[in-house]
């Protein structure tokens, strides 16, 4: 009984968090969702088992199952098991468990006929009695009642509360990966340029976890401190200082951890657009000649190698950037993205249980 209750449970828990993970994109199932919900399952289960074998023992020694098959737990002179006894026959269950369900076996052996569990706890199982009144349907009720609450509390104790808080938006997904209404206000405060919209930020959002992956994929390593500080300083500039950067922080619930880690993965993905795309961009002494001759007042102060040296950088930085947006939407093309609405009455979130 307590097992079907259990699979009911585990049911209902799997397709709510299925469902929940399709709405926004992300994938099912991963080792930190399953450990998730597995763990709580498994120590409640072992509770309400411990519960629910004590308490039947003890009230007439029939647990449901028993009383379908007309037999009870009895203890010294047939009456019913004490609270100690009834308490530690979940124990020697598992006693009876360990040597390959041996323990269990021994009921099959006469003259006593008595499980390890039975030798253990002091009781016996024996037949009932067809004309025992205990065996009436109104006291087969009462204990399959107490079974159906102890069930329902189980559940209500895991699933009322987890639909309590709302933790977090989630304004899209790129291949399983989500961004969070907190990755958007944290890339408009401290990196998005100046008057990009919300959709646009969105969307460099998306391209920036297929980078991600990308740059994950080709094993692009971690930028030096330099660079990375050198980023630090420039978020520091772009509001205005030290003190403003630490304020920004403390608005979105990040600490300078937080901003170093997003830093070095911006770097990561620069350097493997570096390697992988800006690299093989090649510029001819012919295309820098022709640039020349068709933009010759631009470089009109400049001599002729610093105006090649300009040239070559700009032609360089214009196509490597069209085959960088070429690269990206092949990687979108293929990859699986939702961009959820804007906020709304209803809308895809991460909710965590409240305790």
């Amino acid at each position: 009984m307590v097992v079907l209750l259990y699979l009911a449970f585990l049911g209902i828990g799997y397709i709510g968090t299925r469902l929940g993970l399709l709405a926004a994109g992300a994938p099912f199932p991963s080792v930190d969702l399953v450990t998730a919900l597995l763990v709580p399952c498994l120590a409640l289960w072992l509770v309400l088992a411990g519960v629910y074998i004590v308490y039947f023992t003890h009230a007439g020694g029939r647990t449901p199952g028993k009383m379908l098959m007309g037999i009870r737990v009895v203890g010294a002179d047939d009456a019913d098991p004490t609270w100690s006894q009834a308490a530690l026959r979940p124990l020697g269950y598992l006693l009876s468990l360990l040597p390959l369900g041996l323990g269990f076996l021994m009921a099959a052996v006469p003259p006593g006929k008595r499980a390890l569990h039975d030798l253990l706890t002091g009781t016996r199982v024996v037949l009932t009695n067809p004309d025992d009144a205990a065996t009436a349907p109104r006291a087969f009720l009462r204990p399959v009642l107490f079974a159906s609450v102890l069930g329902l509390c189980a559940i209500g104790a895991f699933a009322l509360p987890a639909s309590a808080t709302l933790v977090e938006r989630i304004v899209a997904a790129a291949n399983g990966h989500l961004v969070t209404a907190s990755d958007l206000t944290a890339y408009q405060t401290l990196f998005a340029p100046e008057g990009e919209s919300s959709d646009h930020a969105v969307q460099t959002l998306v391209e920036r976890k297929l980078l991600l992956d990308e740059a994950d994929r080709f094993a692009v390593g971690t930028p030096d401190e330099a660079a990375v500080a050198r980023r630090v300083a420039a978020a520091e500039q772009r509001l205005g200082g030290a003190r403003e950067v630490d304020q920004a922080l403390e608005r979105l619930g990040w600490d300078r951890a937080d901003l170093r880690a997003w830093i070095v993965e911006d770097l990561r993905i620069a350097e493997f657009l570096d390697q992988r795309i800006y690299f093989f961009v090649l510029i001819s002494p012919e295309d820098v000649a022709a640039y020349h001759e068709s933009h010759r007042d631009e470089y009109a102060a400049l001599t002729p190698e610093e105006a090649r040296e300009a040239i070559t950088k700009r032609l360089t930085q214009e196509r490597g950037d069209e085959k960088q947006r070429q690269f990206v939407a092949a990687l979108r093309a293929k990859a699986t993205i939702r961009i959820n609405p804007p906020i709304a009455a209803e809308e895809p979130t991460v909710t965590q249980p409240t305790r």
